[in-house]
């Protein structure tokens, strides 16, 4: 077994740790730590968070915002306008965030939190819990072209089935093929309204 980690002593970060058999992910657990909030997965077990069964969002289509958020939003629209992938799933979606923790967006994404998640380049330890728990809950985890991706780094794309399609057309539309920076994508279900309006950059 190899594991994958990533863990620091601040009690603000995350800790995550997955265990793999030649190459395949076997488990995962993401340790959320300021609100004591315990996800994990095993292969074919199912994902859980706190002993409660973890689920993919049933959206299935991706929602912009309604024009009655346009004054709450003035310093997240020129995000909106950015060419490329970025303005194309931001244009697109209700919200997006950009918090900073890929084991965390993935477990989110796995308790049907947010509905998406992309990454350009991601270390394995970043990921493979939180792959496992999309997985697990239902969800898909592939790179831009929709392969499958294991315990390796690289680019990553990850939502409930109808999102993870739709991110994917997103992402490889782009005729230059350039890639953006880590998003994860909040389209609703679930989201607390500030955390659909919270990210104002890239």
């Amino acid at each position: 077994m190899a594991p994958p980690t990533s863990c620091t002593t601040s009690r603000r970060s995350p800790c995550s740790i997955a265990a793999a058999v030649d190459g395949i992910l076997q488990a995962g657990v993401v340790l959320h730590v300021p609100l004591n909030r315990l996800s994990q997965a095993t292969r074919d077990g199912g994902a859980w968070e706190n002993g409660n069964r973890l689920s993919v969002s049933r959206n299935h289509r991706s929602r912009p915002f309604p024009d009655r958020h346009r004054g709450a939003v003035q310093g997240f629209l020129p995000l909106r306008r950015v060419p490329g992938p970025a303005g194309r799933i931001t244009r697109g979606a209700t919200g997006v965030r950009r918090p900073g923790s890929a084991s965390l967006d993935l477990t989110d994404v796995a308790a049907g939190r947010y509905d998406g998640f992309w990454e350009q380049r991601l270390a394995p330890w970043d990921v493979a819990a939180g792959t496992l728990l999309v997985r697990e809950a239902g969800g898909l985890v592939t790179d831009y072209s929709g392969r499958d991706i294991g315990i390796e780094h690289g680019e990553i794309a990850a939502g409930n089935p109808a999102i993870h399609r739709w991110l994917l057309e997103m992402l490889t539309h782009n005729p230059d093929g350039s890639r953006t920076g880590e998003v994860t994508v909040g389209l609703g279900r679930g989201l607390p309204e500030n955390a659909r309006l919270a990210c104002s950059q890239v």
